[in-house]
């Protein structure tokens, strides 16, 4: 079984949301991301301000820059606060802009209520609707 935190933003209004540089991560997470391994993540994934050590079932393999990891699960890169510079400082300016933009969002009406992101876990197979697009 593997936990992920969805951040759903969703909005009727004429301009999208601003992601900032957190719309570059497929998962980006504060506290942990897990796995029980049979997982495919396609993207890079960070997690800001927990360090590595939070990301579990990746087998993590540190890049000889020190400024990221790849893993056999992750066709991307796996970046943490721990991680060499540039990388902590490039992540808490992304967690700020992810924050800004659940703020931004939920400060939206949507069909006259006000929105709430969702926090789920999953443990089987799980897919995102292709047709749903983030800016």
């Amino acid at each position: 079984m593997w936990g992920c935190v969805l951040l759903a933003i969703c909005t009727t209004a004429t301009e999208p949301v601003s992601l900032g540089g957190a719309g570059a991560f497929t998962v980006l997470a504060k506290t942990a991301i897990t796995t029980d391994g049979t997982t495919t993540i396609l993207g890079d994934i960070a997690i800001s301000p927990a360090f590595a050590a939070a990301m579990t079932g990746f087998g993590l393999i540190l890049d000889s820059s020190g400024e990221f990891a790849t893993s056999s699960i992750v066709v991307g890169q796996v970046y943490a606060s721990d991680y060499a510079s540039p990388t902590p400082t490039v992540l808490a300016a992304t967690i700020f802009e992810m924050e800004a933009a659940y703020d931004d969002a939920t400060s939206r009406p949507v069909s006259g209520a006000a929105f709430h992101g969702i926090v789920t876990t999953f443990d089987r197979s799980s897919m995102i609707d292709p047709s749903v697009t983030a800016a």
